[in-house]
């Protein structure tokens, strides 16, 4: 009794399909955890979308219902789904807080001394943002919306892995602006207390 519920539920391109989006899922998640090296942070709302799958299996394998099997299975793929939209989401997020931090820790530094092509960057960037919000508005966070997230997310990666060597450079420019200036202003004071003193003899004479 309980193959003929196995069998009577049988659809090869359902199972095909669902393998396909759990393996998907799969690479994102790995994919994620070795470009943003979260220690599993990052991952979790997409494996805990992973754990459903199982739950949805069992189900569609329980009831002897063939049409409520194959619900379960595309219910099951639909979570697939979410998992690679969450964190390929997240995997974007988190490169673009990176970009952020990196800009707000040099404002007051010319970045472009180290950085040549930090303009290019910032449009780049900015392009990559934009392109993903218009593209998911109309896709919904479907399949091409997941294939262009993780395009952007390595062409993201590619920019931000740079940037712990730019941060070494851009604190040894810093350094030396500070340095610089405070050469300039104790020139200033030096030659402010000149003038005072020169006034005050001037009047003691």
């Amino acid at each position: 009794m309980e193959s003929e519920k196995i069998l009577r539920i049988e659809n090869p391109q359902y199972f095909y399909d669902l393998y396909e989006a759990f393996k998907k899922a799969k690479d994102r998640i790995e994919c994620v955890n070795k470009i943003c090296k979260s220690d599993g942070v990052l991952e979790t709302p997409s494996l805990n979308e992973l754990r459903y799958v199982g739950f949805h299996l069992i189900k569609a394998f329980s009831d002897i219902n063939s049409e409520n099997g194959q619900e379960e299975i595309l219910r099951a793929k639909r979570h697939c789904e979410r998992a690679s939209y969450d964190i390929l989401e997240i995997g974007v997020i988190y490169q673009l807080a990176l970009f952020k931090k990196f800009k707000d820790e040099f404002k007051k530094t010319r970045i472009s001394s180290v950085v040549k092509d930090w303009l290019d960057i910032c449009e780049k960037i900015e392009k990559i943002n934009a392109e993903l919000v218009e593209h998911n508005r109309y896709d919904e966070g479907g399949e091409e919306y997941h294939k262009l997230a993780e395009r952007k997310l390595l062409e993201l990666n590619g920019i931000i892995k740079k940037f712990p060597y730019y941060r070494a450079e851009l604190r040894k420019v810093r350094k030396r602006e500070l340095i610089n200036n405070v050469v300039i202003y104790s020139g200033w004071i030096i030659a402010a207390l000149t003038v005072i003193v020169m006034i005050i003899e001037y009047f003691l004479s």
